[in-house]
């Protein structure tokens, strides 16, 4: 579903950006989120297809940021499908 592709993408940008202004080696921040170095790895170089959208917001949590999601009504207007969006500062 390119919409999941999508939102794994975002998701992972959004991590990717949060782990490269951490302090400490790549191992580190691996064993302090409990998953493998490779794994953080793979994410660094979006390399997703093995990787849950569900598993990234776990990680996100994990880090410290908080998750909304909001569901709402499209508009009618602007545009003919409905979206995902991922919006991070």
């Amino acid at each position: 579903n390119p919409g999941d592709k999508k939102v794994k993408a975002q998701l992972a940008y959004t991590f990717n950006t949060i782990v490269e202004n951490m302090p400490g080696t790549k191992v580190d921040i691996a064993k302090q989120l409990g998953i493998s170095q490779s794994l953080l790895s793979d994410i660094g170089r979006g390399k997703l297809s093995h990787v849950s959208a569900e598993k990234l917001l776990d990680l996100l949590t994990a880090l410290g940021r908080d998750i909304t999601i909001t569901v709402k009504e499209k508009s009618k207007r602007v545009r003919r499908d409905a979206r995902i969006a991922v919006v991070a500062p």
